[in-house]
């Protein structure tokens, strides 16, 4: 499309990007929402883009009980999305969808929460899994229930809303902050019983959606998670652009 606006683009390393910004060590840089009011104040350019960005709670699928359908459900019903986002980004995000995609995507379906926020269903389906809670948590053969919550420093603020949240059902929750390299290397390993980790790319081809679910992304940074026979075969369907695919894929998308 022409010549280049700008000559060169330089990604510059630095300890803090919003120290960085307001110190004219750097153009550009991503800020925390609740940076925003002030930027603007002082002058700075504030740009936002489409919800094309966003944060998974990670579960290990080789582990027990991670690798329980009733147990990753007790989490999702654990969690009040709306009230996450609004305490923890400051109305500068939405909660997310089932089928991955957001809203503001093209390929979006709208559809309704598969989990809503209920606690008390959340702590049903622990029970269901051979579990009592007691005044040490959950225990199971006379082991209590204790899970690591591993994330990075940018998403600390996200990763405390869970634990309270998990805590709330009487699940014994720790947090273990370390860097992106040291997150997505135990996520590879498996040496994690849950992980918060966020990734772009929603705004583009719905390819995302096979990636994440069944490509080298799901096998490397997403918990190993093996989709169903069914599922892997509408993804590859609907990449056919077959019409009747296309329109089953969704609707499992929307309720897995």
């Amino acid at each position: 499309q022409g010549t280049p606006v700008v000559p060169e683009i330089s990604f510059v390393q630095v300890g803090n990007e919003l120290v960085a910004l307001k110190g004219k060590a750097v153009h550009a840089a991503t800020v925390p929402p609740e940076a925003v009011l002030e930027l603007k104040a002082q002058g700075f350019t504030v740009v936002s883009q489409p919800h094309f960005f966003c944060l998974k709670l990670l579960f290990n699928h080789h582990k027990f009980p991670m690798e329980k359908l009733a147990f990753r459900q007790a989490l999702a019903q654990a969690m009040d999305l709306p009230d996450l986002v609004s305490q923890t980004l400051r109305g500068h995000g939405q909660p997310g969808l089932p089928g991955l995609l957001p809203p503001d995507s093209p390929w979006h379906c709208a559809t309704k929460t598969s989990y809503p926020f209920d606690p008390e269903a959340a702590q049903r389906l622990l029970a269901s899994l051979g579990y009592q809670r007691t005044d040490k948590g959950w225990e199971r053969d006379g082991q209590v229930l204790d899970l690591e919550l591993l994330t990075a420093p940018v998403y600390a603020r996200e990763a405390e809303y869970l634990k309270k949240a998990f805590e709330g059902i009487g699940l014994a929750v720790r947090l273990r902050q370390g860097d992106y390299a040291i997150l997505d290397q135990r996520v590879k390993t498996r040496q994690f019983d849950l992980a918060l980790s966020g990734h772009g790319g929603l705004g583009a081809d719905p390819k995302i959606i096979n990636d994440v679910t069944m490509g080298p992304l799901a096998a490397d940074f997403f918990g190993r998670y093996q989709p169903s026979p069914p599922l892997a075969q509408l993804l590859l369907d609907q990449l056919r652009h077959d019409g009747q695919a296309d329109e089953l894929a969704v609707t499992v998308l929307q309720g897995s």
